[in-house]
């Protein structure tokens, strides 16, 4: 149970079958978990066994030599040929479709859940990527794998809350994810299999081809031999780690965007002027050049993200017994939390106007320090996505803001909900209106 604070900044509480959990707000604090003890603080067995069905052995679950070996292969995908040659025209493709899908709702006057149709857009968009296929739920969100996909990822949120899944195998949400991973990997495998039997592979550039093309060191050491592959399973992991960091994270970012844009009509506005500015009348999203001409656009995203973060909180296991700099002592196989959502909201770390949205900010600070600003981590386990994520964002908010406007529907909630991640607990409803080119 939670203990009452004995620093401010820090509190800590154990809840049975659940190791101790320390939690921290602040800068210094972070800074020596993610990058100065950074060997001591791991993703941890804990963690592991939560996401270990949906993650399995994937960049976003492993530690030591497997996850470096992952993140510097990773790495290259993330070039600026990559960006230009894959990338951003897999944004362009789905962004306009996304732009149709607007058009369609404002012309019936008919509501959409955006917050849905974010999750749909980017599915698709890292589905691409990673598989180098449309996986097609932006059209029919009923598909198999896109249905599975979000089934998966809700139980798996709920196990990090349920010290007592482990103890019920047979319960229906246990049951619900073996059916849901069963159905990702007959998908997976599937087209595994398909790729090395046609060879297919050896001339595509998504994710899931480019470690196909690789040879896996450890199967070598451990005497398969030089020239030995990826396991099925490996690529399995890999790929399905693609999706779920490129797909929840940047739709929730662009709903709580949303939100913030409708509460603040000037911000849109001064937004929108600046996509005319520089996009003109043809196209209807930035391209790989002209992003960094787009300053105030990136900053409204980045600012959401000071108060919405994709990742509200974060763990590391101590592998070994600490002392955090302001005193505080962390013992071995205790979690080390840090929580982006609380520190976006403190007037120690941002000042006095901690809790306004105010775009500006960024533009003021624009490199404002990755301990206080944790939406994409930071130290050695950086988001390596943070550019792609800012990229897809701007992009599809200039495909939907350049001539169009949400309306929230009134009387709805909107609220986080308890997740790994923060997606809208009821999602959010929203008209379309066409608005005219800024005067």
């Amino acid at each position: 149970m939670a203990k009452a604070h004995e620093k401010r900044g820090v509190f800590t509480f154990k809840v049975p079958l659940m190791p101790r959990m320390i939690a921290t707000t602040k800068p210094e604090n972070v800074q020596h978990i993610l990058r100065d003890n950074f060997k001591n603080y791991d993703k941890g067995k804990w963690l592991h066994g939560i996401l270990e069905d949906l993650l399995g052995d994937g960049i976003f679950n492993t530690d030591g030599e497997k996850w470096h070996a992952q993140r510097k292969t990773a790495a290259n995908l993330f070039s600026a040929n990559s960006f230009r040659e894959l990338i951003y025209p897999t944004f362009e493709r789905h962004g306009h479709m996304l732009s149709e899908e607007i058009s369609r709702v404002c012309k019936a006057g008919s509501e959409m859940d955006v917050h849905a149709v974010y999750h749909q857009f980017t599915l698709d968009s890292i589905g691409e990527i990673a598989f180098g296929l449309n996986i097609g739920s932006m059209k029919d969100p009923s598909l198999p794998f896109a249905r599975a996909f979000d089934g998966a990822q809700a139980i798996v949120d709920k196990r990090v809350f349920n010290p007592l899944w482990k103890l019920t195998p047979f319960s229906a949400d246990e049951l619900q994810i073996k059916a849901n991973v069963k159905t990702m990997n007959e998908f997976c495998y599937g087209l595994i299999e398909q790729r090395r039997t046609s060879g297919e592979y050896k001339s595509m550039d998504d994710v899931l081809s480019r470690f196909m093309q690789m040879n896996d060191k450890w199967a070598a050491e451990e005497g398969a031999g030089k020239g030995a592959l990826y396991s099925d399973k490996y690529l399995r992991d890999v790929v399905l780690n693609f999706v779920i960091a490129g797909r929840d994270t940047t739709a929730q970012a662009l709903s709580w965007t949303s939100y913030m844009l409708s509460q603040h009509p000037e911000v849109e506005n001064r937004m929108r002027a600046e996509m005319w500015e520089v996009l003109g009348e043809e196209g209807a999203g930035p391209d790989y050049d002209n992003l960094k001409h787009m300053p105030y656009t990136t900053a409204v995203v980045r600012e959401t993200l000071r108060l919405y973060p994709s990742v509200p909180k974060d763990s590391k296991e101590a592998q070994k017994d600490d002392v955090w700099p302001d005193g505080t002592k962390i013992p071995a196989g205790s979690l080390a939390i840090y929580i982006p959502y609380s520190m976006g909201r403190l007037q120690s770390v941002w000042g006095p106007d901690a809790e306004e949205f105010k775009p500006q900010r960024m533009l003021d600070d624009p490199r404002p320090s990755m301990y206080k600003y944790t939406a994409f981590q930071a130290g050695p386990r950086m988001c390596l996505g943070m550019n792609m994520a800012i990229l897809e964002a701007v992009n599809v908010l200039c495909f939907v803001y350049k001539k169009h406007t949400l309306k929230v529907t009134p009387g709805q909630v909107i609220e986080p909900m308890q997740s790994l991640t923060l997606p809208m607990k009821h999602g959010m409803n929203v008209t379309v209106q066409e608005v005219p080119r800024p005067r």
